[in-house]
């Protein structure tokens, strides 16, 4: 499946190379730009450089001739955001991108919802009746490199503006639509810093009306109706469990960094995770021989400190009891039935289904009996 709809923050330093100052300026505005994939695959296909993008891929002013044009046909009612791990380059983005379209688009015709991810597809986007999502790539500067997890990470934090902009950006052209986002290993940390950046009023989206105030709002400050997103799939997240935790050190509250965004701007995640994941496997031995130990050491002298405690990755065991309640954990060996590693998830065809449904789930008004929902007496049911 060929991907058209491809945002990123890559490469900004080409932006601009042959057009003018008043484009240029608008190619930057919302800190992402739009690519037209099909010349960037022939440019890599005949370079095979994946280091940069030559100037001419880049779509200009693509806000209002292809995106905008696109979304406001009646047809179009949901978008799938998906962004990647580390160690991607461009070109590994679109290839992860075209296999979870491509697993989704069967699966959610069950559900009669038409997956579209190149504009020139041939539906009736006029056809109100339609049930059509637009399938979205998200690529953030990911070195492509083992050694560069650190430069990554930092990556991630300095691209949540640009991820923030462009669901902003849809959100006002049409602010009905559901916005659904599949994150991908480091990808979560990208979507998490997003959220908690957002909850925080740490920055503006570019795009800021009512509508995206009210969809910013804390619960506690009237904005329980509506959300900035309405369905999180984090898939195998590389964020740590304390990280999305809060709880009370006997008179003290601890409350993780991402904990606040997750409650409040997002009304459903679902957490996939797999002991069987190799990636966080290993990153699981790093803390636990290197950090923790020298954590611990450090605390015999200073006493307990909870926020500088390294714990498991989510992604590799089961959610912590006290993250918010609309998070929800999905075993994803028991539901394939075989061991997952880091790199199975986007292809295998029992959690694209569960990720199907939950979307078809999320619009209807009736409770499914589904056994990540609340149970009568309130407990909330780990995933199995």
């Amino acid at each position: 499946m060929q991907i058209r709809f491809f945002a990123t923050n890559r490469d900004r330093q080409n932006l601009g190379l042959n057009v003018d100052r008043d484009t240029r300026i608008k190619l930057l505005k919302l800190g992402y730009h739009w690519v037209d994939m099909k010349k960037y695959m022939a440019h890599y296909l005949a370079t095979t450089d994946p280091s940069s993008m030559p100037p001419g891929v880049i779509i200009e002013n693509s806000e209002e001739t292809v995106f905008k044009k696109f979304l406001k046909k009646e047809a179009v009612k949901h978008i799938i955001i998906g962004t990647h791990g580390y160690n991607v380059p461009f070109h590994g983005a679109l290839t992860s991108f075209s296999i979870l379209a491509d697993t989704l688009k069967g699966t959610l015709k069950k559900h009669n919802f038409t997956l579209i991810a190149d504009p020139e597809e041939k539906v009736n986007l006029d056809d109100a009746n339609q049930n059509l999502i637009a399938f979205v790539g998200f690529s953030w500067p990911s070195n492509g490199k083992v050694l560069d997890y650190n430069s990554d990470r930092t990556e991630c934090v300095q691209s949540a503006p640009a991820l923030a902009n462009l669901i902003s950006y849809i959100r006002t052209q049409k602010p009905e639509i559901k916005i659904y986002i599949i994150a991908h290993s480091m990808g979560n940390y990208l979507v998490c810093h997003m959220l908690e950046q957002l909850v925080n009023q740490a920055f503006e989206p570019t795009e800021l009306n009512e509508e995206i105030k009210n969809r910013l709002k804390r619960k506690d400050k009237g904005g329980e109706n509506t959300f900035f997103v309405d369905r999180y799939f984090m898939l195998a997240p590389d964020v740590e469990r304390r990280e999305v935790t809060k709880c009370d050190l006997g008179g003290s509250e601890y409350t993780g960094p991402f904990y606040s965004g997750l409650e409040h701007l997002v009304q459903e995640s679902h957490v996939f995770y797999s002991r069987y994941d190799n990636a966080l496997k290993a990153s699981v031995v790093e803390k636990d021989a290197i950090r923790e130990s020298l954590q611990k050491g450090f605390e015999l002298f200073a006493g307990p400190d909870l926020q500088k405690r390294w714990e498991s990755s989510l992604g590799l065991n089961p959610l912590p009891a006290l993250a918010p309640n609309n998070v929800y954990s999905h075993n994803a060996t028991v539901l394939t039935n075989r061991q997952i590693d880091h790199g199975d998830y986007f292809d295998a065809p029992a959690i694209i289904d569960q990720i199907a449904s939950i979307i078809a789930e999320a619009n209807t008004s009736r409770i499914p009996e589904l056994p990540w929902r609340f149970s009568e007496s309130g407990d909330r049911p780990l995933v199995e």
